[in-house]
Parts: structure tokens; C-alpha cells; sequence
């Protein structure tokens, strides 16, 4: 503890640059993080393309987290609209799920 406040938990990271990841997509980098999840750039397999994947601890959502957010997917990846990124779906890696998303530059 510092003055009174816990320490923040340590950034939530599962998967490493270069890490082939279900045999979808490669991991080409970090973009972000923070104590439940992070977000990296993905590339896949089948045809180059970059997507984003957003990544989030089950550990800190628990399955009952897990299961809403499988369902908010199934509804986002039928938004469409020029200010949103698409949806693609959800997938999972040990203890972490992750949304796979457009990379918008």
C-alpha cells in the first residue's frame, strides 16, 4: 500500500509478440492494458489481414462473465455503421477470452 491505497494489480497480459494464437492469428504486438484485460494486434493466418483483439482476464469476469459477454459479441457483430469497428467474434485461450474486432487505422 502507498499513502493509504492499495497497489494496482499487475497489467493482465496472456499472450506474447510473435505467439501463434489458435492457429487464427498471430500476435504483432501490444497496444494496450490494464488489470482485466489488453488489447493486441493481431494478424490472420488465412489471409493478412490486421484485426484487433481485445482481451480479458475469465478470472476477473468469471464464467458467468464470460457467458455475457459471448452474448453482447453475438449482438455487436451485427452493428454496422461507419463510426464503429466490426465485431467478428469471440474466441478463448486458456483464461483469457478475447473479442476480435476491425483495425481501424
Amino acid at each position: 500500500m502507498t499513502e493509504g491505497k492499495p497497489m494496482p494489480a499487475a497489467p493482465f497480459t496472456p499472450f506474447k509478440v510473435g505467439q501463434d494464437l489458435g492457429g487464427q492469428f498471430n500476435i504483432e504486438r501490444l497496444l494496450g492494458t490494464n488489470e482485466v484485460g489488453s488489447v493486441y494486434l493481431g494478424r490472420k493466418k488465412d489471409d493478412g489481414l490486421l484485426m484487433v483483439l481485445k482481451v480479458v482476464s475469465i478470472d476477473a469476469i468469471g464464467e458467468e462473465g464470460y457467458k455475457r459477454l459471448r452474448q453482447q459479441v453475438k449482438i455487436y457483430a451485427k452493428l454496422r455503421h461507419k463510426h464503429l469497428a466490426r465485431v467478428f467474434g469471440l474466441g478463448r485461450e486458456g483464461q483469457a477470452a478475447f473479442v476480435v474486432m476491425e483495425y481501424l487505422e
